[in-house]
């Protein structure tokens, strides 16, 4: 997969301010963006974050925008409904059964990480040639 550049002239995106003015003026837009548009819930290496509360990237002490490494999070999928695109057709027995079968918690858990329902979000400065990181938090 590869992401062509804009100067291309192949899409003309909406920058992040233009994205977030739209989805603020209507409040069930922004809940079915966010549910089942956004960045996937989860742990994950790469992609972009997905951010429990607002965008909290952070800057690099040389001053330039960190970029995203990972996240954490302690359960897979953050809403249980059936019809949210991020739970895999396979999966989706686990929404009725999740409290009574050890074998549902393992899919929903399978690092069985525990961060007391926090997202854990790790950034690193590409400028940088010790490559610094730093961990944001979220709940």
């Amino acid at each position: 997969l590869t992401e062509l550049p804009t100067s291309w002239g192949f899409f003309n995106h909406p920058d992040a301010g233009q994205i977030d003015s739209a989805l603020r003026a209507d409040r069930q837009i922004r809940s079915q963006y966010q549910l089942e548009l956004s960045a996937c819930p989860g742990t994950k290496i790469g992609g972009h974050p997905n951010w429990i509360q607002n965008d909290d990237t952070p800057e690099c002490i040389c001053g330039k925008e960190m970029e995203f490494l990972l996240q954490l999070w302690d359960w897979e999928y953050t809403n249980m409904h059936p019809t949210l695109r991020w739970i895999p057709k396979a999966d989706r027995w686990v929404i009725d059964k999740w409290k009574t079968n050890p074998s549902a918690e393992a899919i929903l858990r399978p690092a069985y990480f525990d961060f007391g329902h926090e997202g854990l979000y790790i950034f690193v400065c590409t400028h940088c040639p010790d490559r610094p990181v730093k961990l944001i938090t979220q709940r």
